[in-house]
């Protein structure tokens, strides 16, 4: 190995070496954080970790002497330079207590070594392939599986004490809501709002047209504005500038088409000024790629997580890039898409609200269902609350109403479900969802009387 070569960085047989003499001292440390195999990068130490293991397992005796059985039995001891090599990882002045910080080290200089290992296989495809996209995706792809994958366990007391915490937090300081709010009174009766530390993902289907885009937009800000939750709004369709013009209409209280034509006077200025000004203090960022895939998503989530985002909104799924293969047909790589979508709302604690389109039956002025979800089977079961906004479902004896939508909450993992309720849509040329005073309607029957101020 030449003295330059990286992977001198990636691994420490000093500390290889402390966390086999931890385990050798006390085989119960290995239930402190419990290592792969994989994480020892010298094969005689590896060897070495594979023997202790199969001795804990097997709960057999474990000691110096029945470790050296072990490693006759299966001819590995002169692989390890035979017994004075053994003495020399017991005769490290180390002490039990550390192992966990020893072993934490360690793990960490095993995932820096996949992701090496990945970045080199990377580069040698880009060198000689040059098909960059799919070269960059697989890239991520396998990184992540590799991190993900490694999951440790967490006693069922540490998470009794943050329930425990929570659930008393709640009653010393009581709210209306649960999560943060979007600031439709209907909607958040329902939904309590968003609550990305549930890792919630919120998907919002519609034929289109219907005012999906208008809906998502209006939640970002008032999560933005209201309780000042920073925010990433990936739109595959609209520019970035088509985008801001719709939030101006929302925050001014101007018309999109005052907008596009200059006309209004003073006042409209004025009401467009102020409206930059709130605008320019929200923490959201915005993505308008048509290209992007999940991965790029997700690495740009990974970033934004440190900047103290907690929401993302995606405009729309079957636009996202990702899971490409000659084999795979678009409901399948949709599929795996919304499941790479519910990976990255729990793994980041992120709340997470996407668009989705619906099926041709859905789009004939009906009242949709989940089950007309594009790719409903897989995405209905990812999702924790499932919008649909339809439109106007008049009641009996009642006229359809076009500047109105109907929205119905289809499936609320953890609240109620199966619930309808009517939203203005269009109020003086200016698209937004506003609450209407009316009566809301329980898909199972359940009738009962709208308060746009309270249960």
């Amino acid at each position: 190995m030449r003295e330059s070569d990286p992977i001198q960085k990636l691994y420490s047989a000093e500390l290889e070496q402390s966390c086999l003499s931890c385990l050798i001292i006390d085989g119960e440390n290995f239930y402190r954080f419990a290592l792969p195999p994989e994480a020892f990068y010298l094969e005689k130490n590896k060897i070495i970790f594979k023997h202790i293991l199969k001795l804990i397992i097997d709960k057999r005796s474990f000691d110096f002497v029945a470790l050296i059985e072990s490693l006759k039995s299966a001819n590995d001891l002169e692989k390890i330079g035979d017994k004075g090599y053994l003495l020399e990882v017991t005769g490290r002045e180390v002490s039990g207590i550390y192992y966990e910080t020893y072993a934490k080290q360690l793990y960490d200089l095993y995932l820096r070594r996949e992701a090496y290992w990945e970045a080199t296989k990377f580069v040698n495809r880009i060198l000689n392939e040059g098909d960059a996209i799919s070269s960059f995706n697989e890239f991520v792809s396998s990184v992540n599986r590799k991190i993900i994958a490694n999951a440790e366990s967490v006693p069922l007391s540490e998470i009794l004490n943050r329930v425990y915490d929570n659930i008393i937090g709640r009653f010393s300081n009581p709210r209306k809501y649960s999560g943060f709010p979007y600031r439709m009174a209907e909607l958040d009766k329902y939904t309590k709002g968003l609550h990305p530390d549930e890792g919630e993902l919120v998907y919002i289907g519609g034929e289109p047209g219907i005012g999906k885009t208008v809906m998502a937009l209006q939640m970002a800000i008032n999560l933005a504005m209201y309780s000042n939750l920073p925010g990433v709004f990936y739109s595959l369709e609209m520019t970035a500038e088509s985008l801001v013009e719709r939030m101006v209409s929302y925050i001014a209280g101007v018309s999109s088409e005052m907008i596009d034509s200059g006309e209004g006077g003073d006042n409209t200025v004025e009401k467009i000024m102020n409206a930059f000004e709130v605008l320019n203090k929200l923490p959201l960022y915005i993505v308008d790629n048509s290209r992007v895939g999940i991965n790029e998503i997700r690495a740009d989530l990974n970033r934004r997580v440190s900047d103290g985002v907690r929401f993302f909104v995606l405009d729309y799924l079957q636009l996202v890039r990702g899971f490409e293969s000659a084999t795979q047909s678009k409901p399948e790589r949709e599929a795996l898409i919304s499941r790479e979508l519910r990976s990255i709302c729990k793994d980041l604690k992120l709340g997470g609200i996407v668009l989705l389109s619906v099926l041709k039956e859905a789009m004939d002025g009906v009242l949709p269902s989940k089950k007309q979800v594009r790719g409903a089977g897989d995405l209905v079961h990812d999702a924790d609350v499932i919008l649909l906004i339809a439109k106007h479902q008049p009641r009996e004896g009642e006229k359809r109403n076009n500047d109105m939508r109907t929205i119905i909450i289809d499936k609320n993992r953890k609240r109620r479900a199966n619930v309808v309720f009517d939203m203005f849509f269009v109020q003086n040329g200016i698209m937004s969802f506003r609450d209407v005073e009316r009566r809301t309607i329980d898909l199972n029957g359940y009738i009962d009387r709208k308060d746009i101020h309270g249960d």
